[in-house]
């Protein structure tokens, strides 16, 4: 499952999470109206087992981001807050 730490944060978040098999898997950052903001991983090959990534927020403004994790036909969407 998805999911970052801290959450608030103010600058940087480390996002998480676990694959079962070995995926092609893309990280994308959208703002709150949906709008791609940053890509993490594009169709990167990972291996089976958990992955961390780690996310600079402090170029972003604060307000309600989410985290889109793409990997096969997977996807799993993580609300993330920046607040300074």
């Amino acid at each position: 499952s998805l999911s970052n730490q801290p959450n608030p944060f103010s600058e940087v978040t480390q996002i998480s999470y676990r694959l079962d098999t070995e995926r092609l898997v893309s990280l994308h950052i959208y703002d709150a109206t949906g709008r791609k903001v940053t890509t993490l991983l594009d169709e990167n090959l990972q291996t089976a087992g958990q992955h961390q990534v780690k996310f600079d927020g402090r170029d972003l403004p604060n307000g309600i981001y989410f985290s889109v994790l793409q990997a096969g036909s997977f996807q799993e969407t993580q609300k993330m807050i920046i607040a300074r």
